[in-house]
């Protein structure tokens, strides 16, 4: 379990027998800059941590925590982070309207990707490598008007980083994106409190279940894909 404070991430190791072993780490930013999110991959070995100044730093869980590097080339707030699974792939996207993909060796960036479709003033919301490494699904918003949004699902292909679909999935706008374990499921979160699934290989519509009033602030699935929590800005889960 990883979590942000301020410019610390403290992680929890816990074991079989339930002991728990807990690690503070100090990142090298000022100390009023926020830790925005944190993705450790399926192994263990690798954790990434994205701010709201958009820095992107990379570190080695094992066998002792050891920074590799900084990933520079946002300019707003990392909203989300993803590796792909076999751990040579980053995505980040930000309030500064890319989504970057990096190569985790050596941390260069391989792709800039902007908002599809095209729009000035379009925010990605978040990333996701797809289990067989052959697609990265992002989600969009944008704005249509005063107090109005559209959210887009993006399918890229790894293989030449072409779009290979884009589709219009709600008339809202999306606050959390995330994906099952099994791979199959898509789920975001939205402003007004709604939850959304979506199959993954068409990106057509599961279900759509208004389940809080208020901002969706994160979304996940159990490890067997067949529960999801939700939590929102109105203190509901």
């Amino acid at each position: 379990v990883a979590s942000l404070a301020g410019n610390t991430v403290t992680l929890v190791e816990v074991s079989s027998h339930g002991l728990a072993d807990v690690h503070c780490l100090t990142i090298d930013s000022t100390p009023d800059v926020f830790q925005r999110v944190v993705y450790m991959d399926t192994d263990g070995v690798c954790m990434v941590v994205g701010s709201e100044e958009g820095a992107v730093r990379l570190y080695h869980l094992q066998p002792q925590w050891k920074w590799i590097r900084s990933l520079e080339g946002h300019t707003d707030q990392v909203n989300d982070v993803h590796i792909n699974s076999l751990g040579t792939l980053v995505a980040t996207t930000s309030l500064d309207g890319y989504c970057i993909v990096w190569d985790r060796l050596k941390g260069t960036p391989i792709m800039r990707l902007p908002p599809h479709p095209p729009h000035s003033k379009a925010t990605f919301r978040g990333c996701q490598f797809t289990v067989d490494g052959k697609y990265l699904i992002t989600a969009q918003t944008v704005p249509e008007g005063a107090m109005r949004y559209a959210g887009y699902l993006t399918k890229w292909e790894v293989d030449g980083w072409a779009c290979k679909k884009s589709v219009l999935c709600i008339r809202m706008p999306i606050t959390r994106f995330t994906m099952s374990p099994n791979g199959k499921y898509l789920a975001l979160g939205t402003g007004d409190g709604a939850v959304a699934f979506f199959f993954t290989d068409s990106l057509s519509q599961l279900a759509v279940i208004q389940v809080h009033d208020f901002v969706v602030t994160d979304i996940a699935f159990s490890p067997d894909s067949h529960r999801v929590v939700s939590t929102s800005a109105n203190s509901t889960t």
